[in-house]
């Protein structure tokens, strides 16, 4: 059991094989789209079917709401390792920001492992089991990265797959960690027959607040009862964990990692927590600050774990 928190102060130490579409396929690129389910998700048969999009202003990523085809966007390393990660953006479960998982994805692809950026469902958009649908949605994913049916030739162990979430993200990460045994959709096939726990989990400022704490944002009405039904508290079975916290972030406080991190740490589940100070909500792999040295923490951490060479 290890828990490690890290302050470093501002200005001190610093589907299926058959169901994808390539996505302009290239020696650089080396992306392809993927439907988890084929087409539409189960229990969302009487949602929205046209997503929607809007270019965001602020940084010109793509935000996604009216999701009833997830899909996984596959990138793939030049060298592969055979270590796999399923990329959950954020967007508080209003929007999914698809884009924002593209320099993620590459970033891991340049330590040797595969990535595969999920738009996942969101709770309140007409979906019979709204409750749930973003973890079918990451269980389905994980299992298919898992299978190799979308691995693009490359061998992956599937005893080195792992999630990384970012904000609400990070909470679809967690709930994953946690409720990957949870029974939340009828078997499709044979992937499903393979298990949806992650061999390791990373967060970065994921959203993890008790019920009470939801039940005070009148922007989520459906989060109260997915807490209820998905605790992240209950951590037994939970898979080593990475968090990354900004000390100064104001749309998710940073109790919201600590508190995690201290369940995590109770359940005997290895844990390592990194907080920063003078920082915000949302930094990617180019983090303001101090934080900037988040993703050579992290790859330390991959690496002590066996899962980069």
């Amino acid at each position: 059991m290890v828990l490690r928190v890290s302050v470093l102060l501002f200005g001190a130490l610093l589907s299926l094989a058959a169901a994808f579409a390539d996505d302009a396929p290239s020696a650089t690129a080396r992306t392809t789209t993927l439907l988890i389910w084929g087409g539409i998700g189960p229990g969302s048969e009487d949602a929205p079917k046209t997503e929607n999009f809007q270019v965001y202003s602020k940084n010109g990523d793509r935000r996604f709401w009216n999701i009833s085809r997830p899909i996984l966007t596959a990138y793939y390393a030049a060298k592969p390792n055979g270590t796999a990660v399923l990329i959950l953006p954020g967007g508080g479960y209003r929007v999914v920001y698809s884009d924002s998982g593209a320099p993620v994805a590459r970033w891991l692809n340049s330590l040797g492992i595969d990535a595969f950026v999920l738009t996942y469902r969101l709770p309140d958009e007409g979906h019979k089991a709204g409750d749930s649908v973003a973890l079918q949605d990451a269980q389905r994913s994980l299992r298919l990265i898992r299978s190799g049916l979308f691995s693009n030739g490359h061998t992956i162990d599937p005893g080195r797959v792992g999630v990384i979430g970012f904000s609400a993200g990070g909470n679809l990460a967690a709930v994953l960690g946690i409720h990957h045994n949870a029974k939340v959709y009828d078997p499709k096939d044979r992937v499903d027959q393979l298990s949806a726990r992650p061999d390791f989990m990373i967060m970065a400022y994921p959203y993890l607040p008790t019920p009470g704490e939801v039940s005070d944002d009148p922007r989520q009405p459906n989060l109260i009862r997915l807490y209820r039904r998905f605790p992240v508290g209950d951590c037994d079975g939970a898979p080593p964990a990475f968090l990354v916290h900004g000390a100064d972030d104001r749309d998710v406080p940073v109790r919201h990692s600590e508190r995690f991190a201290r369940a995590l740490q109770r359940c005997d589940v290895p844990v390592e927590l990194h907080v920063f100070a003078g920082v915000g909500h949302s930094f990617k792999m180019d983090a303001p600050g101090e934080a900037r040295v988040w993703p050579d923490l992290l790859a330390k951490w991959l690496k002590a774990r066996g899962l980069v060479p």
